[in-house]
């Protein structure tokens, strides 16, 4: 097995291999032996090895030179000599902790008829975008959203700075009482559209309006089954006494959260004087909705 600190050397002989059988008897392991010319070896070697080997070769007729280092040493030398990349890691693994102490993004998964009330049971208790994460209000969280009506179980797990919630329904709910047709709740445009289930009623690229249809149950079926994502757009606005980069940030959290979507991209607008001040955000965002996607037929 090779060190993970080894230089390089040359050697240079009339007979080189008795050099390395010199170096061999006294203990040191050599690797990646390599002819360069005709009386010419490369060699590596343990670092810690470097003062024996010129010690044992001193006086003799071998000319060794040292060429640098090689595997984890040499790259550990390359990273020490640029400090501007020390700090750029520094900084970017700072930044991965930090937010892992935040929630910036609410998924829901599995049933989607519960997202509205799962956003809200959350931000009741304190986690929405933009908040601090705290595990206590997280399981009381989890205790409220397995309470609702016709969930079989409901996880609530944070993935880095995302907090997942995903439900899965009771098999006893009647298939009657599924949902038979998938409604664009804003106006947007369909950015794309899957239907398991039924018939597509629109295509990607369509802009749709706000609660139109989008897929349905085909005739003799009993519900749907189908997902879509729409990017729509938003004017938000926040009104507040002190402005500045916090006021700013939370006039987006804001936008975010009540547009209910993955942003996309934002724009904010900013007016007032003396005692109230307005940021207007328009917000472009995701809407990913679907219905009975993801549960057994």
């Amino acid at each position: 097995m090779k060190a993970l600190f080894m230089d390089e050397y040359e050697l240079q002989a009339s007979m080189p291999l008795r050099a390395l059988e010199k170096l061999e008897a006294e203990g040191i392991c050599v690797y990646d032996v390599e002819k360069c010319a005709p009386g010419k070896l490369k060699f590596c070697a343990k670092s810690k090895e470097s003062e024996k080997i010129f010690a044992i070769l001193r006086g003799s007729c071998y000319t060794v030179i040292k060429r640098g280092s090689v595997g984890l040493k040499r790259r550990l030398q390359r990273v020490l000599s640029r400090p501007g990349a020390i700090a750029a890691v520094l900084l970017f693994c700072l930044l991965a902790a930090a937010s892992n102490f935040f929630v910036l993004r609410v998924e829901v998964d599995g049933s989607v008829r519960y997202a509205v009330q799962a956003r809200e049971i959350l931000r009741e208790e304190g986690l929405f975008p933009c908040s601090l994460y705290g595990e206590e209000n997280a399981e009381r969280a989890r205790a409220r959203l397995a309470r609702l009506s016709g969930i079989a179980f409901v996880t609530l797990e944070k993935e880095g700075s995302v907090l997942r919630v995903t439900f899965q329904e009771s098999e006893e709910v009647p298939v009657p009482e599924r949902e038979k047709q998938l409604l664009s709740p804003a106006e947007g445009v369909v950015q794309e559209l899957t239907v398991l289930r039924g018939e597509a009623l629109v295509q990607v690229g369509d802009k749709v309006q706000a609660g139109q249809k989008l897929a349905q149950a085909a005739e003799g079926e009993a519900f749907a089954v189908a997902r879509a994502s729409i990017l729509c757009e938003g004017v938000y606005t926040y009104s507040c006494t002190q402005p500045g980069k916090e006021a700013k940030a939370r006039a987006v959290a804001k936008a975010v959260f009540l547009s209910g979507g993955t942003p996309v991209s934002y724009e904010v607008g900013f007016t007032g004087s003396g005692e109230k001040f307005v940021y207007t955000v328009r917000l472009q965002y995701l809407l990913r909705l679907g219905v009975n996607f993801g549960e057994s037929e």
